[in-house]
């Protein structure tokens, strides 16, 4: 009881949050992940990793490594099929394994590669691994394609925490009336029923469209 009580007075004191439990996290995303963020004079995103969400909440947390697997305008079948810089071929090859890994999909997810949003019991898509080239087929739904992300995640990293975002600004919310992001709720729901506690649904509120740049990206506040 009292090591409860002195946690709970670090807690309040220095607004520790759970996330100090992570030494090192990794995202998998698009744009909104990796800090892109509209100039008034291109209208176009530049990518600013170190004004992102994710090197913010890294040095809010005390983290000593963080690593982006993401890019601008990717969704979960180009992350499951790319053998670049970014995507699952980098989480490959890379020797580091985080803590904790998250995943922001649902903005781009959708179009000619895709068979609809899905069900959280459809089977995860198969991915092919040579080497660490990944080759994953389309016609799958998103919530296939995303138990497939998952997967890889967890064939790599068997103990690290999954936090899967659903919301964090209204494309996610909206798109498909809500489709996409309850998708994400049933996915991460399915594999913590399953028996996988370490794959949770993290709600963030969302991000005021004052935050926004050019109503596209964040601006440094929202991120």
């Amino acid at each position: 009881q009292v090591a409860n009580e002195q946690y709970q007075e670090w807690l309040n004191k220095y607004d520790l949050k759970l996330g100090c439990m992570f030494n090192s996290i990794a995202v998998i995303g698009d744009s909104m992940s990796v800090g892109s963020i509209s100039t008034e004079e291109t209208e176009a995103p530049n990518s600013r990793m170190n004004a992102s969400w994710l090197s913010i909440l890294a040095k809010r947390w005390g983290c000593i490594s963080r690593m982006h697997y993401a890019i601008g305008g990717s969704a979960c079948y180009s992350w499951l099929n790319n053998d670049g810089l970014w995507g699952l071929g980098a989480m490959l090859r890379d020797s580091h394994i985080y803590n904790c890994y998250l995943i922001a999909y649902g903005h781009n997810d959708g179009g000619s590669n895709y068979s609809g949003v899905g069900e959280a019991t459809d089977t995860a898509a198969t991915v092919t691994i040579s080497d660490t080239t990944p080759s994953c087929a389309s016609g799958n739904t998103f919530c296939a394609y995303y138990k497939a992300v998952i997967n890889q995640i967890r064939a790599k990293a068997p103990h690290a925490m999954i936090l899967c975002l659903s919301e964090y600004d209204d494309v996610v919310k909206t798109k498909n009336n809500g489709a996409y992001r309850q998708a994400i709720i049933d996915v991460a729901n399915w594999y913590y029923a399953q028996g996988d506690h370490l794959v949770y649904h993290l709600e963030t509120g969302g991000v005021p469209n004052s935050d926004m740049s050019l109503g596209s990206h964040y601006s440094t506040i929202g991120y």
